[in-house]
């Protein structure tokens, strides 16, 4: 128990600056009332947070995807237009 305390415990001090909440988690751990379970809860919690980050990242990384291959899109079409155009006006 004395290593997933330590664990959990420099986890929550590298979050402290992010997460106001990370202050009052650290005190808990650090008293003599949390329990492994408890610990274990906790260490469950952060790993699922950090998977969904991880999740929102790569769904913003797709999203931005998609939008880069909308307007290379858009600009295919315009060039095509711009030569539909030209072989119009060629024929005239």
């Amino acid at each position: 128990m004395d290593k997933k305390k330590e664990l959990l415990l420099k986890v929550l001090k590298k979050l402290q600056p992010y997460r106001n909440l990370a202050e009052g988690l650290i005190a808990l751990v650090d008293s003599k009332y949390i329990d492994e379970k408890t610990i274990d809860g906790l260490l469950t919690i952060i790993n699922q947070s950090i998977k969904n980050v991880k999740q929102s990242k790569n769904k913003e990384k797709m999203v931005k995807a998609v939008e880069i291959v909308e307007k290379i899109k858009q600009k295919e079409m315009k060039d095509t237009e711009a030569e539909d155009v030209e072989k119009f006006l060629e024929g005239i």
